[in-house]
């Protein structure tokens, strides 16, 4: 599969890019011995439908909605955690905040992501990155008791103290960062004499602990393997190759999980992520079942977890399977798609319908999460807690992340946990673990573990990188003969470029004559830069006018069976606000969407000066004020050094 990265080719999308973002400035906090701002004013989006009617995103609306929320806000608050997400904002906090980072969570209702700080100097860390990283009002501050480490170290005292009532399933702790506390779930098994004292014993502590009890008499994480064959509909949980989270994996007379994300090891092999209690030893064989409903084996497990035997060991569930070459694509330079299962729950749906992986997303409270399981479908909640620790299979299980108003049932181990995106693109979440039995809430190991110093994620205990479409192919920028190591600066110029769409049913026609551009590309087939548009016409409707106008992106090589790179906004789902001038249709309209470019066949493999970059309605997934649009482009770029380039 050949694909090809180039900055310059955004210029392709002459008339279609453009994105700002705009700086937030938040006042000192004025309460809790120091200074707050009032929330700030939402912006005001308009919902984006999805192209092709999104199941998925419907049942994250969906859960929304359900909750009061109304279905406006449902989708800016799924808006918002795509641009957070993608702006990686909450690792620049912690990054930012250090051992003062006191956590952060989301509220749907208000479309808002919320920092907790426990002091001035921090707040003021705070609002230094959301001004420089956050867009406009989706972001505030919030005063808070406790840092995030101080809780950890409150919840690790806490777990050591309850280990008898845990090796009795009867407790479960977590870490609730709205709340900003330690929270306690105790069985109504344990005496009412103990959950006093208990009870007296959280409300003398330095920071918050809630104590809470629920009816049931037993609290643990029941694994949800499944033992028990079932029939299935060709295309509902199998899929031909390469290998897809979200469908059924098996091995010989034991338990039946799901496939999980996909990660690559230092080797650069492709590993399939899946729940550790369902494997019990490493090289068993597994397999998987194409839509022929044809049995073959997928790889062998390597490492797993399955939990520990004592409190504090920071051990979680998850292990690994490889991916041989009948689960593989057969193209040796990306070996395994980066996508995700697209289950229509009780309907079937071709394997094509598959959606992208474009990056993570790190749990935090108040997200929207959703599981793709091979039994269940699509599941869809929001997160409760953090740093959970269960006991499930006589095992200690930390570091968890408990997700309510979601559904689980038996045999969805180790499907992935993602987050789609309004653009119907997947970030992945982590693997699904079992399910809470006192509360029936899902249960599932992170990709990455959002409480520092707290147990690691799966990502991270077996050294993976998660596979993405930015890293599916193995497709480098060769110059002069060598493999790219550094960023390098390009330049480029295109003939005219062509947006077509429609407003209030009348056709409508944008040229673009010239644009000039800079910008580098890198050595991991990512690319940015800026270009500025002129000589910009409306040739339909007559009599209308178009300003000129600049842009900035961000492109990345993607998977395809030809050289081909997608672009994207910069920031969020925004490429440009197009201003039409002297006519009716006067106004602005705002372009999103995603772009896909090519370099036919073998001419991306062939050392030369120039390139020339093709855009085509075919690869356009635009929109121009609501309305699908498409794109036409052809755009010659080259190095500035003028040195000879090509892929490899």
């Amino acid at each position: 599969m050949k694909n090809i990265t180039i900055a310059s080719v955004c210029a392709v999308l002459a008339v279609a890019i453009s994105t700002s973002l705009t700086s937030v400035s938040y006042a000192h906090l004025r309460s809790s011995g120091f200074e707050r701002a009032p929330p700030s004013l939402l912006p005001n989006l308009a919902p984006v439908t999805p192209a092709s009617g999104g199941s998925l995103l419907d049942k994250e609306i969906a859960m929304l909605t359900g909750r009061g929320i109304s279905p406006a806000r449902a989708w800016q608050a799924i808006h918002v955690q795509g641009v957070i997400a993608q702006a990686s904002l909450v690792s620049k906090v912690e990054t930012a905040l250090g051992k003062a980072f006191a956590g952060v969570w989301f509220e749907p209702a208000a479309a808002q992501l919320h920092i907790g700080v426990t002091s001035n100097a921090s707040s003021r860390v705070a609002e230094g990155v959301i001004a420089r990283d956050a867009p406009a009002g989706e972001v505030t501050v919030t005063p808070v008791r406790s840092t995030m480490a101080q809780l950890l170290a409150t919840q690790i005292r806490w777990n050591r103290k309850l280990t008898r009532l845990f090796r009795r399933e009867e407790v479960e702790t977590g870490l609730d960062p709205r709340h900003n506390t330690v929270s306690i779930i105790l069985s109504s098994a344990v005496p009412s004499r103990e959950r006093t004292a208990l009870e007296h014993e959280a409300s003398r502590s330095d920071v918050n602990v809630s104590v809470t009890v629920v009816p049931n008499s037993n609290i643990s994480v029941t694994p949800e393997a499944k033992t028990a064959c079932k029939k299935w509909e060709a295309g509902k949980a199998y899929c031909n190759r390469s290998i897809t989270p979200g469908v059924t994996i098996v091995k010989e007379k034991k338990p039946e999980c799901t496939a999980g994300p996909v990660g690559i090891n230092e080797k650069k092999e492709r590993i399939l992520i899946t729940a550790g209690h369902c494997i019990e030893k490493e090289n068993e064989e597994w397999s998987a079942i194409n839509k022929a409903e044809e049995e073959s084996v997928l790889g062998q497990a390597g490492r797993f977890f399955r939990g520990s035997e004592n409190a504090g060991e920071k051990v979680g569930d998850y292990g690994e399977i490889s991916i041989r070459a009948g689960w593989q694509t057969g193209k040796p330079r990306n070996p395994v798609f980066a996508v995700s299962a697209r289950w229509l729950f009780m309907n079937k749906n071709k394997e094509e319908n598959s959606y992208p992986v474009v990056g993570e997303q790190a749990p935090q409270v108040g997200n929207t999460s959703c599981l793709v399981g091979q039994n269940t479908g699509e599941s869809c909640g929001k997160v409760k807690m953090l740093n959970v620790t269960q006991m499930g299979g006589g095992k200690f299980k930390e570091g968890l992340v408990e997700v309510e108003e979601a559904t689980s049932i038996g045999g969805d181990s180790g499907g992935p946990w993602i987050f789609l995106t309004e653009s119907e693109e997947i970030r992945m979440q982590g693997s699904h673990v079992g399910k809470n039995n006192a509360l029936t809430n899902p249960v599932y190991e992170p990709l990455k573990q959002p409480v520092a110093n707290a147990a690691e994620g799966s990502l991270e205990g077996l050294h993976l990188v998660l596979l993405t479409t930015a890293n599916e192919g193995r497709n480098r920028f060769v110059v002069e003969g060598k493999e790219l190591a550094k960023a390098t600066a390009v330049e480029g110029t295109s003939a005219t470029s062509v947006l077509k769409s429609k407003v209030a049913k009348e056709e409508v026609i944008i040229e673009c004559k010239k644009d000039t551009l800079s910008g580098e590309i890198e050595s991991e087939g990512k690319s940015k830069g800026s270009a500025s548009l002129k000589e910009c016409s409306v040739a339909k409707p007559v009599g209308c006018g178009v300003e000129p106008f600049e842009f900035k992106f961000n492109d990345q090589l993607v998977g395809s069976e030809e050289a081909e790179d997608e672009f994207k906004p910069s920031v969020g789902t925004t490429f440009v606000e197009i201003e039409i001038t002297k006519c009716l249709l006067k106004g602005k309209y705002k372009v999103e969407g995603t772009q896909k470019c090519t370099l036919g066949g073998k001419a991306a493999e062939e050392e030369k000066e120039i390139h020339e970059v093709s855009c085509s309605p075919t690869g356009s997934k635009l929109t121009f004020g609501k309305e699908a649009a498409s794109f036409e482009s052809t755009e010659k770029v080259k190095l500035t050094s003028k040195a000879k380039w090509s892929i490899g």
